[in-house]
């Protein structure tokens, strides 16, 4: 559990600005002493998987970059569902980034208006949570498709 928390504090840190950061390692090592002390394994441990972190919530928030106020929301949300477990935050942001851009890639050959109502359609019903948005187009999609 000690681990977790290392790695969420400093994610959630750098989530809370919003923006790419870099790891501030002297910051990191000090939070890493704090929770394991002379168990040098673990605090090396914990700052390796601090900096991953922070490769992981750069990555994702380069994905948003475009579409940052849609999914900073969504983002937040993982936080807060999934206090410090780090791989859960980490796989609901990304499921997240994937709900999001499903929604275009699903609709982007069909006609427009189709499109549009599809869209409209998906996120008045599932909007914050783009995961499902995602899904909804897919299978509203692939339904209208099979119909014409």
């Amino acid at each position: 559990m000690k681990l977790k928390a290392c790695i969420a504090a400093a994610v959630i840190c750098l989530a809370q600005q919003g923006a790419a950061q870099s790891l501030d390692r002297s910051a990191a090592k000090a939070h890493c002493t704090a929770e394991w002390g002379t168990d040098y394994e673990m605090v090396n441990y914990c700052m390796e998987q601090l900096a991953e972190g922070n490769i992981v919530f750069n990555r994702y928030m380069k994905k948003a970059e475009t579409d940052a106020e849609i999914l900073l929301g969504p983002f937040a949300t993982c936080r807060s569902k999934w206090g410090i477990e780090w791989d859960m935050i980490a796989y609901c942001a990304e499921q997240q980034v994937n709900g999001y851009l499903k929604l275009f890639e699903a609709t982007d050959t069909l006609p427009d208006n189709i499109s549009e109502t599809i869209k409209i359609q998906c996120l008045r019903k599932w909007a914050p949570e783009y995961d499902m948005v995602g899904y909804c187009a897919e299978k509203q999609a692939t339904a209208w498709r099979r119909l014409n």
